[in-house]
């Protein structure tokens, strides 16, 4: 009697587990415990990677965006919606079918968002480097930020993929001039690195252009300056 009590409780055991375990099948799609926990892990990494994505060409969204407002400031949904597929297509590629469009579109405005702020809170030519500064190291690069008097005209060294750039940042209302480009070309000199440019919020005078294509200075927007990376390789090529 003893021998068939314990026989059935192991058997009643063995059923629960069994019932357990289909019931897990069932409710992840044929897949065990592991693997839906794999596959789930599997999903939020390809959502981070939009999410880096996005962060990579956060200036460059937020100034498509502005493209897509009217003359009185309001969205212009069907153009944005336009702009956002043709990012997804060309940038992030055919996302697979769990990844909704909606949620690609929410994740480019709420950091669009927070980008349009910090960029419109800047007031001064120092919190334009700590700016310029901050985005690099978001872009990859190493950045050293030289002393706020005697920098020798270089405000930040950023290096990346064995290139180091002496850079100068200017927060100007107006066009910058050939000074910038005069200092940074001697910054270059006494860092003793192979590139050089000058990063602004505005735009460059023709002479300032003029000096810095003879001497190989880059000029760059900000709203440009994830491109700082193609624009040195393209530098290094027409030397």
């Amino acid at each position: 009697m003893v021998n068939v009590v314990v026989i059935l409780v192991i058997l009643f055991i063995i059923l629960g587990f069994v019932s357990i375990r289909f019931i897990m099948f069932i409710m992840f799609g044929g897949k065990t415990s592991k693997q839906a926990d794999c596959e789930l892990e599997q999903q939020e990494q390809y959502l981070q990677k939009i999410r880096e994505i996005c962060i990579k060409h956060q200036l460059t969204l937020s100034l498509q965006y502005k493209k897509c407002q009217t003359i009185y400031g309001t969205l212009d949904k069907k153009k944005w919606d336009s702009e956002v597929e043709h990012f997804i297509e060309c940038v992030i590629g055919n996302p697979p079918n769990w990844v909704p469009y909606e949620w690609i579109k929410q994740e480019i405005e709420v950091m669009i968002s927070r980008e349009t702020q910090n960029l419109s809170s800047i007031t001064n030519g120092y919190e334009f480097e700590e700016y310029c500064a901050g985005v690099l190291r978001d872009l990859g690069y190493d950045v050293v930020e030289t002393k706020k008097s005697g920098d020798q005209g270089a405000d930040i060294i950023a290096t990346k993929d064995g290139k180091e750039i002496a850079i100068q940042c200017k927060y100007y209302l107006r066009p910058v001039g050939n000074k910038a480009v005069q200092e940074i070309e001697a910054a270059r000199k006494f860092y003793k690195t192979k590139y050089a440019a000058v990063i602004t919020n505005s735009t460059f005078t023709s002479h300032a252009m003029e000096l810095a294509n003879s001497c190989g200075v880059l000029l760059i927007n900000i709203a440009d300056i994830e491109n700082l990376m193609f624009y040195l390789k393209q530098k290094e090529s027409e030397l």
